[in-house]
């Protein structure tokens, strides 16, 4: 039990990563003026 525990904060703690560093990605790209829209095409 304990390993599965550890092992679904690591995801979670990867998954929340990637959100904030998403999001970050998306702020900084409004701020400069460019569409993520258009990036992803």
């Amino acid at each position: 039990m304990i390993d599965f525990y550890e092992s679904k904060d690591v995801e979670t703690g990867c998954r929340n990563s990637e959100m904030i560093a998403w999001r970050i990605y998306v702020l900084s790209c409004k701020r400069v003026g460019i569409s993520t829209e258009d990036y992803i095409k």
